[in-house]
């Protein structure tokens, strides 16, 4: 994926995930956000294409704590202005958007203070943030060839597992990565009130 696939992708991510709260943010967010994939080394921005057009897309994180340290060194600002702009158009989503990030942050805290204690290394967690395909190429192996390279390329970097989450129910993905052989954590309720499922796929044949 390049700068100028962007507006494929942003147009992709509003069709394939209406409900998801990075669309709600708007256009502006959704580029900052796929305009950090591009630039670090702890992050996967996949295209695929068929007969010369995109067809397909996935962006994913192979260190979380490096990218997110990273993220904050080089995207903090423009991506705060695009949220700060979003969130104007929805007043309670601004509310529940701070909500979760303040309850996000003590959670942080009260980790790295145990860990701190116990003296245990933290696993390194590769995210498969989104994977998405167009409506006319879905069923014909696309999304699966991307998810596959996603999770060799976590294993070359040493990754202990991928996580991610899609929707729960009819309009979500799970049987496809049950399928894939991924573990189902956990079924969660959103900030927002949507219903998803949280997956795992360990990386290590004795885990």
């Amino acid at each position: 994926m390049v700068k100028a696939d962007i507006p494929f992708v942003t147009e992709e991510h509003l069709k394939c995930f209406p409900e998801n709260v990075m669309g709600r943010l708007g256009r502006p967010f959704l580029r900052r956000y796929y305009a950090t994939f591009l630039d670090t080394p702890y992050g996967v921005a996949t295209l695929a294409e068929s007969e010369g057009r995109p067809c397909g897309f996935l962006v994913g994180i192979l260190d979380t704590r490096a990218h997110r340290k990273l993220l904050l060194q080089r995207h903090v600002v423009p991506l705060a202005g695009t949220v700060l702009l979003g969130t104007l158009r929805h007043p309670r989503l601004a509310y529940r958007l701070f909500a979760r990030r303040l309850s996000l942050w003590f959670q942080r805290r009260c980790r790295g203070h145990h860990q701190t204690e116990s003296q245990a290394g933290p696993k390194k967690v590769a995210v498969l943030s989104h994977v998405a395909t167009v409506e006319n190429r879905r069923g014909a192996g696309v999304g699966r060839a991307l998810v596959t390279d996603f999770v060799q390329a976590a294993k070359a970097t040493g990754a202990d597992r991928v996580s991610l989450a899609t929707l729960d129910g009819a309009n979500g993905a799970g049987p496809f990565y049950d399928r894939q052989g991924w573990l189902l954590k956990a079924r969660r309720q959103t900030f927002d009130g949507r219903w998803i499922r949280l997956y795992d796929l360990e990386l290590h044949d004795d885990a």
